[in-house]
């Protein structure tokens, strides 16, 4: 195990052996993501470079915007990363980092299905990719529209959450969850 230091600038140096193992170029840029107690830097890539890294994946997770912006649901985000069917629907919202609105909801989920089918490691790289959007947390405000919604519509409540960050943000749901088939403000391409 190497020890580094932390400089009085927060700074640290990446051991030469470390940096060479894992081909970390000078400019490089790396994602921090505080991770279970850790600091875990995964190299950043392109929101494109993404499309079908996790080919094969599971992307059922079952149990346009007004403004611009767009919120793209967790089985939509892990349809993208596998390259399924629907993933080129897709890809416009996703790639569009600066109007995509991500809910940490979104987080969870798509952390949660790829560390069970693949890894942590691919789910931190997932991850990385997600955040170049605009994360969003669930708060107040967000959770009782949700709870309406999931009244009014018989969502479940990650379905209602979705929505709910979505009509907060004034965005475009998408979708390939039947559950939001003719709702307004989403858009539903179904699963292939």
């Amino acid at each position: 195990m190497t020890t580094i230091t932390v400089s009085s600038k927060f700074q640290i140096v990446i051991p030469a052996r470390i940096r060479e193992a894992l081909g970390i170029r000078p400019g490089e840029k790396l994602h921090a993501i505080e991770y279970r107690g850790r600091i875990e830097l995964v190299p950043v890539r392109s929101v494109k470079a993404a499309r079908g890294s996790l080919k094969g994946i599971d992307t059922d997770v079952s149990a346009g915007g007004r403004s611009g912006m767009n919120v793209v649901d967790s089985s939509a985000w892990l349809e993208y990363f596998a390259d399924g069917p629907n993933a080129a629907v897709f890809a416009k919202p996703i790639e569009a980092t600066r109007s995509l609105v991500v809910p940490s909801l979104s987080l969870f989920e798509v952390f949660k299905r790829v560390s069970q089918q693949r890894d942590e490691d691919e789910a931190l790289r997932a991850i990385a990719v997600m955040e170049q959007g605009t994360v969003v947390d669930l708060d107040r405000a967000t959770a009782l529209e949700a709870a309406r919604l999931s009244i009014h519509h018989r969502l479940a409540m990650a379905d209602s959450v979705m929505l709910a960050t979505a009509q907060r943000h004034r965005a475009t749901l998408w979708t390939q969850d039947a559950d939001f088939d003719g709702l307004p403000g989403a858009r539903y391409y179904a699963k292939q």
